[in-house]
């Protein structure tokens, strides 16, 4: 485990090499769409949403690196960033309780960003932070590598299944407690009654 991680360091922190480094590639639910980071060079990056004929639509940011997980949209408008392997927040932890039952219920690197929702112009329309995922117990089974960690099943060593899309285009992983997540990747449904709005507005045109 600990010589995997360490693999991992190293790859993120060697200069590159001519060759373009990739991030494993994913496809969305229905089939329709791939997703993919590309690292040219030190600082230039470029996230690729493609069909199978051509390129939809690139976002020329280091969203993040190639051991990070990319799930796209079945509509290829969004895509869900999981850092696997992220560096430790500076942030301040967390108390609850006074006097002798005063306890620390999240450590200050559990506000480190974990998870982004990018839309096709690079905009960020959603993130979580660690502490939106683990509670209290959960933080000691987190592994650490120097200032990274990763708190993931199925990733870095980590038994479990790893993050995936579910059938209905949710995107559920397992953090190190064991716990089971689901981010909504799609858009949601139009609301009824939306749809009757259009359909009488449809009707007086």
């Amino acid at each position: 485990m600990r010589l995997l991680l360490t693999g991992l360091i190293l790859a993120l922190a060697l200069p590159a090499s001519a060759a373009t480094r990739e991030s494993r590639r994913s496809v969305s639910a229905n089939g329709a769409f791939r997703v993919q980071l590309f690292v040219d060079a030190p600082g230039e990056c470029r996230l690729e949403v493609r069909t199978d004929r051509d390129v939809q639509w690139t976002v020329r940011e280091c969203v993040g690196d190639t051991s990070d997980a990319y799930f796209v949209s079945q509509d290829g408008e969004r895509v869900w960033v999981l850092y696997t392997l992220p560096l430790k927040a500076d942030g301040k932890p967390r108390y609850a309780g006074r006097g002798r039952l005063r306890r620390e219920v999240a450590p200050g690197w559990a506000t480190t960003r974990v998870a982004v929702l990018y839309d096709r112009e690079g905009k960020v329309l959603k993130a979580h932070r660690l502490s939106d995922f683990l509670k209290d117990g959960g933080y000691r089974k987190v592994r650490f590598l120097s200032q990274r960690f990763t708190w993931l099943e199925g990733v870095n060593g980590v038994p479990g299944k790893g993050p995936r899309l579910e059938r209905d285009g949710t995107l559920a992983f397992e953090t190190v407690d064991g716990v089971t997540h689901g981010l909504q990747l799609d858009a949601p449904p139009r609301t009824q009654r939306n749809s009757k709005t259009s359909a009488q507005q449809n009707a007086q045109q």
